[in-house]
């Protein structure tokens, strides 16, 4: 029969579900495998005593064919990643990579110093698909894709956790993100930079709206809405939909694409004059150099977006929503740019609720502090909206 006992360590509690069981041969036979939880260690156990009970592990039939890592993966593809969604096609992508050049190990005896080899041949260029480095971030990805094949072999008892050569394998840069993004000085030069030239539109919609490159690629014409100003990108790295403002520069430029094109040509929004659709990476560094611009990448557009909106004080909700993430841990990254505009609007309610004196601010007082919150860009909105200092205002509001 089949009994789980749970084991306490460091990492958390694991549960080893232990099966003896005599099969149609008269032989004890005896499996053992741990799972993270004691429900899956139960469904395994029964699941094994009806297979000992098939003779599908009689010790005393032929020995089973060894299972491949090719064979592993492949099931992952069958069973986890079917759809044609983009998600699913980047994680078959990432499944034949290792397939290619680890596929004919056996599922149970892969190295991890052979997995880790790789991931260092990927970073390096050696092994990327464009001959370039890539970034620790993407080699996680690689190695998360072949770690969740391995767990899903371990669920179904194929591989042992023990077994599995990515357990000990940690991500290469865990909450060390690129963290880089337009400067107030590089924001004018670099709008001079491209202004007219072909990449200026690329620049603009990954600057204003936070568009990664291969959404802006993608765009066709019937994602535009023109008299709205709004773009729609459908297909998203996370698979969702989502909208987006467009800005009148940015608008203008479109517009004057969309007045040239011949009559039923309804297609790519950015296609060139020779047809096809291609950044022009040569214009784009020439535009950087002449701006006095280092180190920055056109996906750190993306990043300058939701530093500008997180400082405009959007929530990370907000924000994740705008930039097409589905979890706000990518977008943690922001937050301290409304850290100080938080601070003082937290004071500024504590003070009107009177957590300190027993009595609530007066609203006059109350309309002042939400002021002294606001961030120096609003401050000088409000002054030349109201044509007042905003001291003055805020002295007149309290002495009301």
């Amino acid at each position: 029969m089949a009994s789980v006992v749970a084991e306490k360590r460091k990492s958390g509690t694991r549960y080893r579900c232990v099966v003896r069981k005599k099969g149609p041969a008269d032989i004890l036979i005896t499996k053992t495998m741990r799972f993270d939880t004691e429900a899956e260690a139960k469904k395994w156990g029964k699941r094994i005593e009806v297979e000992i009970d098939q003779g599908l592990h009689d010790i005393a039939g032929p020995p089973k064919k060894a299972l491949l890592v090719g064979d592993l993966l492949e099931e992952r593809k069958r069973l986890d990643l079917k759809d044609d969604t983009k998600a699913h096609r980047e994680g078959r992508t990432k499944l034949d990579w290792w397939s290619k050049r680890v596929g004919e190990y056996r599922a149970d005896k892969l190295p991890p110093k052979v997995v880790l080899h790789h991931l260092e041949e990927l970073t390096s260029g050696r092994a990327s698909r464009s001959g370039e480095p890539v970034s620790d971030a993407t080699a996680n990805r690689y190695l998360a894709a072949l770690g969740a094949a391995y767990r899903r072999a371990v669920k179904s008892g194929d591989v042992a956790y023990s077994q599995v050569p990515t357990r000990r394998l940690g991500a290469s840069e865990v909450g060390r993100e690129r963290k880089r993004w337009l400067s107030d000085a590089e924001h004018p030069r670099l709008l001079e930079a491209i202004r007219g030239k072909d990449v200026e539109i690329w620049v603009l919609l990954g600057m204003t709206t936070g568009s990664r490159l291969g959404e802006i690629a993608k765009l066709e014409w019937r994602h535009l809405d023109l008299v709205a100003g709004t773009i729609l990108h459908v297909d998203t790295k996370n698979g969702e939909a989502r909208q987006i403002p467009l800005l009148p520069r940015a608008k203008e430029i479109l517009a004057a694409k969309h007045a040239q094109l011949d009559p039923g040509e309804r297609d790519e929004a950015l296609k060139g004059p020779r047809g096809g659709v291609k950044f022009n990476y040569p214009q784009w560094h020439q535009a950087l150099e002449a701006a006095e611009i280092d180190d920055f990448h056109f996906h750190d557009l993306r990043h300058t977006a939701g530093a500008w909106l997180a400082q405009a004080g959007f929530s990370l909700r907000e924000l994740a929503d705008i930039l097409g993430h589905r979890t706000l841990a990518m977008v943690k990254r922001y937050t301290h740019f409304a850290q100080g505009q938080l601070v003082e609007k937290a004071r500024a309610a504590m003070q009107a609720r009177g957590a300190e004196t027993g009595e609530a601010q007066k609203p006059g007082e109350q309309v002042a502090a939400l002021i002294e919150s606001m961030s120096p860009e609003m401050r000088a909105a409000l002054e030349r909206a109201a044509g007042r200092r905003v001291g003055e205002l805020v002295e007149a509001l309290r002495t009301d």
